[in-house]
């Protein structure tokens, strides 16, 4: 949805406009608040972002994330299960209320949030779309005791993705033997330490070509991959488009909005 910044107003403003009782709920995020505020239409494209999911998403206003969907800014098993719920959501017409989760955050290193998706209803009662506010959940310890096991872990590959890591390395950072560090980490993330730290490597790429001009084979060395054909191989996988398309459809969209 590529829309003149009058186009984009208008278009927001009219599907504002049809939720129910919506408008005096989206004002109360519109400043930071500690929680990332989204609403989606029936099709999951994003109609709205307060400031901290535009934060999030590495944009700087709506009409970088104006119907856009998860898939735009999330790896694929991420935007995946994101996309899980709000069907759910829209289908069963049911909330989902206090999941924990796990999401990138305005650093784009993965954190744990707890999270509450919403139907969205017209005067007419008929759904179309959700919204959802998500927080940091370092108020929750008692929901997310496996994520604190491996959490040295974790802000060890955030801290150094850059570098070659070991399992016994991050076996060392959580005192837990091999196996049970492994399902743990597995049971936590649903994927190996090792899958973590690609996504977390691909993210950092992620901003360094939004970012920088630096070319592939430096943001390879930069992130970690040491090599520019596993960087793009390991991108294209998880954001579901290549390293320079990525880059120039960012581009592209800054240039059109300038």
């Amino acid at each position: 949805m590529e829309n003149s910044p009058t186009q984009l107003v208008e278009n927001q403003e009219s599907y504002l406009g049809k939720i129910a009782g919506l408008q005096s709920i989206v004002s109360l995020f519109q400043r930071k608040t500690g929680v990332a505020f989204f609403i989606k239409d029936k099709d999951l494209h994003i109609r709205y972002a307060n400031e901290l999911t535009l934060e999030r998403c590495h944009c700087k206003n709506q009409a970088d994330i104006y119907g856009k969907t998860d898939f735009d800014f999330f790896p694929k098993h991420f935007a995946e299960k994101y996309r899980h719920d709000d069907a759910k959501v829209m289908e069963t017409k049911e909330p989902i209320l206090n999941m924990p989760e796990l999401a990138p955050g305005t650093n784009g290193l993965v954190n744990c949030y707890i999270t509450n998706k919403v139907p969205l209803f017209d005067s007419e009662g008929e759904c179309i779309g959700m919204a959802g506010a998500t927080s940091s959940s370092e108020q929750h310890h008692r929901d997310i005791q496996p994520f604190l096991k491996i959490l040295k872990s974790v802000e060890y590959i955030n801290a150094h993705y850059h570098e070659n890591i070991s399992l016994t390395k991050l076996c060392e950072e959580t005192g837990m033997h091999n196996r049970k560090f492994a399902e743990t980490f597995h049971s936590v993330f649903n994927q190996p330490a090792q899958g973590y730290l690609i996504s977390v490597r691909v993210l950092a790429a992620s901003r360094a070509l939004i970012e920088t001009d630096l070319p592939l084979s430096d943001i390879s060395d930069q992130v970690g991959f040491y090599d520019q054909g596993v960087l793009s191989r390991q991108f294209s996988k998880h954001m579901g488009v290549s390293p320079l398309k990525f880059r120039k459809k960012h581009r592209d969209l800054s240039s059109n909005n300038s």
